[in-house]
């Protein structure tokens, strides 16, 4: 081999080794820019991971608020169904001691029977005056 050919060899291996270190610099850069993108990307993921705790959080203070007032409430509720319940039977008793008291004959309606029963007439005075001093008496 020739001087002339070892130089002509020389300088196509340094354009062929030139042209590799541009293309890999090219590729570096490359890969570099998504290296940075992908980068950028995270931040916002981790970013939003963050928000999404955060909500989760706020969220969970709220369902838990929420469970709290529900039970408060399911507790007023059974106050107020037991005290519907008493109520009930409390206007059930004065319900039932209404109508003993209206079945009873009061001492002024005993003496509207009589008179009723024995007219208007003078036979019927007497026996008024009779059932008002008994009625009278007790009372």
């Amino acid at each position: 081999m020739s001087t002339s050919q070892h130089m002509s060899r020389l300088e196509t291996l340094q354009a062929e080794q030139e042209l590799e270190i541009k293309m890999l610099s090219e590729r570096k850069m490359e890969l570099e820019h998504r290296v940075h993108a992908m980068l950028e990307e995270n931040e916002l993921l981790q970013s939003t991971v963050d928000d999404l705790r955060e909500r989760t959080l706020v969220l969970e203070r709220q369902s838990h608020r929420k469970d709290l007032q529900l039970r408060q409430s399911q507790l007023e509720l059974q106050e107020v169904q037991v005290s519907h319940r008493q109520l009930t039977a409390r206007l059930e008793e004065l319900t039932e001691e209404q109508s003993l008291h209206s079945l009873t004959p009061h001492p002024s309606s005993l003496l509207c029977e009589i008179d009723s029963e024995h007219g208007a007439g003078g036979a019927g005075a007497g026996a008024r005056a009779a059932a008002s001093s008994v009625v009278g008496g007790l009372l």
